[in-house]
């Protein structure tokens, strides 16, 4: 039934709600033109309407639709609720006039054909919705993750016990808690048991790939170790350099990895005597074995270590050192599927910079780990997230400060997003053999890297290294403020669906209870790297076509069920978003294309997607639509 509708003005505080009352029924298949008939601006027509976002509303079963009028600046919030009648329900709703309502962050827009047909949400149900629809026919629900102190109702039981996430010493405490208060199983499972469980966190990519089922999904792809090994990581970057230069390329202090490049480090350190010098090994992390040298003999020469150029001149916050962890979650390198997380964390040193030589071995002052720190005397936490004060700040204070210097806040952020995007790709030839032949489901990986960016006086950005597995403690206000909906919103990004080993009754009474049409568990063709003759053959024709015009038009014109799987993929995705950015495909990182070392078509795909539907989703949604109604997507 519907209960209510709400009109909340954006330049304005007036706001109006319709109300059924309980001896008046309106039918849930109710018209929007109908119900907005009796509210007291009288917005009556449909066709008035534009849908500019739609998601799951994590208290309900359905789905949230967040209508525009073109003539207006007003927001049209139109709910639905099952025919159960409640006392509850009515306290809720009391306490939504008092301002309780949740506003939707914008997200992206669907097809103005929803708005007439689903209409509803933001309310409480008896049966309250665990799962996100699609936004197409014939493709399974993901799982909704929830914050992991949400009191939201979690998978039914009867799913929950099928459902086995596995644990293991490395599983960070904030994944273990969201995915409990979800409706995972958390077990520990025997080694030789590697069929049951279908999420995993781990440190690493899976000893035994191998035995990866296609319903499992973790939390690192094959070969990351290319990015995360310091070493390898400057293999890829000074490959880069060599082919394209230090404008595009020279984001990265100068390296060395001994005892391979004894002899150049020796002839650069005599060049620059006197410099200070960073050695790190190659695969540490949170600080181990890193300290600073100005003398070539405390250089251990023969030892397998990196030997980086110091930045001597950072940016300082109250005369210390900092550098700032940024997040970027890939769902997929082939395509390339990127995206940053907007907030991220700055350590702060706890001892004040000095350049002269005689304070380098000092680690609180030229290490900013909070690994390290937090056992200097002076270390301090923030009290809360939004307090500019101790050694451990959230971004978003730093962009308040920065801004208050008079720094060009915008123009910061968009170099590194320039950095990330370009070291993924200087990887990609290391990186996307080793998935190509490791793994044959799209469905199976995704992964969270942690940049570590270090801003110098100039306020430009420098990559320091990036980490595969990024500490995810949460032992402060900061942390957890920040880690939370980030972990939360990338397992949603990730897209989690139905392990096909749940039974047919139960699948049949989830359908019942929810009214979920179509597949209900995951399926198997919707992630299989499997090509057709036909996909084949016009994926061999573009992958030698050296102009983006040569492609940027036809390559949408007869799209394979491959194509479509993609792009609903992609599609689906970006409805989850919130505090992400995608920064890869845009309708400009065209630009980075010729950086590939070979031609990726997939990669074409999503750039004249972006280009052609970057700009109005809706169009692009919708055609996938008509598409999965003929259930195309499925064919082989």
């Amino acid at each position: 039934m519907l209960y209510k509708s709400q009109s909340i003005s954006i330049d304005g505080n007036t706001k109006s709600t319709v109300r059924r009352s309980r001896s008046a029924p309106v039918n849930r298949r109710t018209s929007i033109k109908k119900l907005l008939s009796n509210s007291e601006n009288s917005l009556q027509d449909v066709g008035d309407f534009e849908v500019i976002d739609e998601r799951n509303y994590f208290r309900s079963e359905s789905r949230l639709i967040c209508a525009s009028r073109r003539t207006s600046k007003s927001l049209i919030l139109v709910q639905r609720l099952t025919n159960e009648d409640s006392d509850q329900d009515d306290e809720f709703f009391a306490n939504t006039e008092d301002g309780g309502y949740h506003q939707p962050l914008t997200i992206e827009p669907v097809v103005r054909s929803e708005l007439k047909r689903t209409v509803a949400v933001a309310g409480r149900k008896k049966f309250k919705f665990p799962f996100r629809r699609s936004l197409f026919s014939h493709v399974p629900p993901y799982i909704f993750f929830h914050c992991d102190n949400c009191t939201c109702s979690p998978l039914p039981k009867s799913v929950s016990k099928h459902m086995k996430w596995r644990l293991n010493p490395c599983t960070p405490q904030i994944v273990r808690r969201i995915v409990e208060a979800s409706g995972f199983r958390v077990v520990f499972c025997d080694p030789r048991d590697s069929d049951s469980w279908c999420g995993n966190w781990d440190h690493l990519f899976p000893k035994n790939h191998e035995r990866l089922r296609w319903y499992q999904k973790v939390n690192h792809f094959p070969g990351t170790n290319k990015l995360g090994h310091k070493d390898q990581l400057w293999a890829s970057i000074s490959e880069m350099i060599k082919k394209f230069g230090k404008r595009h390329f020279g984001f990265m202090p100068l390296s060395f990895v001994l005892p391979r490049d004894k002899r150049r480090l020796m002839v650069t350190w005599k060049r620059n005597d006197g410099t200070k010098w960073i050695i790190k090994p190659p695969s540490s992390a949170r600080g181990t074995g890193v300290h600073v040298v100005h003398q070539w003999w405390e250089v251990p020469v023969n030892s397998y270590l990196v030997v980086q150029r110091y930045l001597a001149k950072p940016r300082l916050i109250d005369g210390a050192k900092f550098d700032l962890r940024i997040y970027v979650l890939v769902t997929s390198f082939d395509p390339l599927r990127a995206y940053l997380y907007s907030d991220g964390l700055v350590r702060i040193a706890t001892t004040k910079y000095d350049q002269d030589a005689k304070h380098h071995k000092n680690r609180f002052m030229h290490l900013t780990n909070t690994s390290v720190n937090k056992y200097s005397k002076a270390y301090q936490l923030s009290p809360n997230v939004n307090t500019a004060t101790g050694h451990l700040w959230s971004l978003k204070s730093l962009w308040s400060l920065l801004e208050r210097e008079s720094v060009n806040v915008p123009k910061l952020w968009s170099e590194m997003k320039d950095i990330v995007v370009k070291t993924l790709i200087a990887t990609d030839g290391a990186v996307g053999p080793i998935i190509q032949r490791t793994l044959t489901s799209r469905y199976t990986c995704f992964e969270l890297f942690g940049f570590d960016i270090l801003i110098e006086e100039n306020c430009r950005p420098w990559l320091l290294e990036v980490n595969t597995a990024p500490s995810l403690h949460t032992d402060s206000a900061v942390h957890k403020a920040v880690k939370g909906p980030l972990i939360r919103t990338l397992l949603n990004i990730a897209g989690f669906q139905l392990n096909p080993r749940v039974p047919e009754s139960v699948l049949k009474e989830l359908s019942s209870r929810y009214d979920l049409a179509g597949s209900v568990c995951q399926n198997f063709h919707l992630s299989d790297k499997t090509l057709t003759h036909q996909a084949t053959r016009k994926q061999f024709n573009y992958m030698y076509r050296n102009s983006r015009d040569e492609y940027l038009d036809t390559i949408l014109q007869d799209l394979t069920s491959d194509d479509i799987r993609n792009l609903i993929t992609f599609e689906d995705e970006l409805t989850q978003l919130e505090l992400f950015e995608k920064i890869f495909p845009t309708n400009q990182s065209h630009k980075y294309l010729k950086y590939f070392t070979k031609p990726k078509y997939y990669d074409m795909l999503l750039d004249a997607w972006e280009h052609r539907y970057g700009s109005c989703r809706t169009l692009g949604v919708r055609r996938l639509q008509d598409m999965c109604r003929e259930k195309r997507h499925l064919m082989p």
